[in-house]
């Protein structure tokens, strides 16, 4: 019974006493809030607000922020055509030395090609204008060919492994040109045999020309001799 009554009493007091701490607590949370630090800024009043701003400034801002990402876009264009033309160059630059021949100059052979283009543009230059066109070309194409040798077989490999089509016709050359050499060889021979079978004959006719010569020429004399005699003959008896 007593610990009931100690219960009692102090669950009376704690109802008793709650609406005080719960006062004391809310106007300590009022007085928090409603305190102000020492450096806080004041408020603006309505004279000191700004205008706002009028529509030609807002215009010129856009076209401010319009030109602004328009000349970074440039900018950043203009740098990767440039990353670009500097990765062709390099390109290009290794092209050159891994076709360029090694134990070639560049600067009379170069001067003989210029002068071989400009050779063929001058000798054909009363011709139409096909001729006049492919004349240099073909001029230039043939002194490469016999200043920079090296060079030009590099180059013509690599068009070949990027062009099959110069492939088989560099094999049909080939195939045409061993044909033709074997031709050529086959009637060079054929025509010395028969040149060498002529002067044969020649000869052989020629050293049996004279004999028959010699005898008819014998014969003669012997009758010119036996004429005499004759003669001699039929004047004793007289």
């Amino acid at each position: 019974m007593s610990f009931l009554r100690t219960f009692k009493v102090f669950s009376g007091v704690a109802v008793l006493s709650y609406p005080i701490i719960n006062r004391s607590n809310t106007l300590y949370l009022l007085d928090d809030e409603d305190k102000k630090p020492i450096y806080s800024k004041k408020p603006q009043t309505e004279e000191g607000d700004k205008d706002p701003p009028t529509r030609l400034e807002l215009y010129v801002k856009k076209c401010r922020e319009y030109v602004s990402g328009k000349v970074g876009e440039a900018k950043s264009e203009s740098q990767k055509l440039v990353s670009k033309l500097h990765e062709y160059e390099n390109e290009a630059i290794n092209s050159v030395n891994s076709v360029r021949g090694q134990n070639e100059s560049f600067l009379p052979g170069a001067v003989y090609v210029s002068v071989a283009a400009m050779a063929g543009s001058i000798i054909f230059r009363k011709s139409n204008i096909l001729v006049r066109f492919c004349s240099p070309l073909v001029f230039g194409t043939t002194a490469t060919y016999f200043a920079f040798p090296d060079t030009f077989k590099n180059v013509y490999s690599k068009l070949s492994e990027s062009y099959p089509v110069l492939a088989d016709v560099s094999k049909y050359i080939d195939t045409t040109r061993s044909s033709s050499r074997e031709l050529y060889n086959d009637l060079n021979s054929s025509l010395e045999q028969k040149v060498h079978d002529a002067r044969v004959q020649a000869i052989k006719l020629l050293t049996s020309d004279p004999t028959p010569k010699n005898d008819q020429k014998s014969e003669q004399s012997e009758d010119n001799q036996s004429q005499p005699s004759t003669s001699n003959t039929d004047s004793k008896p007289n």
